[in-house]
């Protein structure tokens, strides 16, 4: 149960940690004022990518266990 709330807990606090420095890569994206629409949202995803991965891979580790949990309840057995 612990190791489940730590990665989803530090999932979530590197992602909040990392949201200030991606909207100021986003904007220093569109700087230039030949800069096409999406840069703003590229640079603020290329930095916010790796803890929304973290995140949902902290999310699918969850699901898997209580799944697992269930089946296992359900069955009486590990598989």
């Amino acid at each position: 149960m612990e190791v489940r709330k730590g990665i989803l807990i530090s999932g979530a606090v590197l992602f909040a940690l990392a949201f200030p420095m991606a909207f100021f890569i986003g904007g220093m994206a569109t700087d230039d004022p030949y800069g096409p629409w999406w840069a703003y949202w590229a640079g603020f995803f290329y930095i916010e990518g790796i803890p929304t991965l973290i995140m949902l891979i902290g999310l699918i580790i969850i699901a898997i266990i209580k799944w697992r949990k269930r089946k296992i309840t359900i069955d009486n057995t590990l598989n």
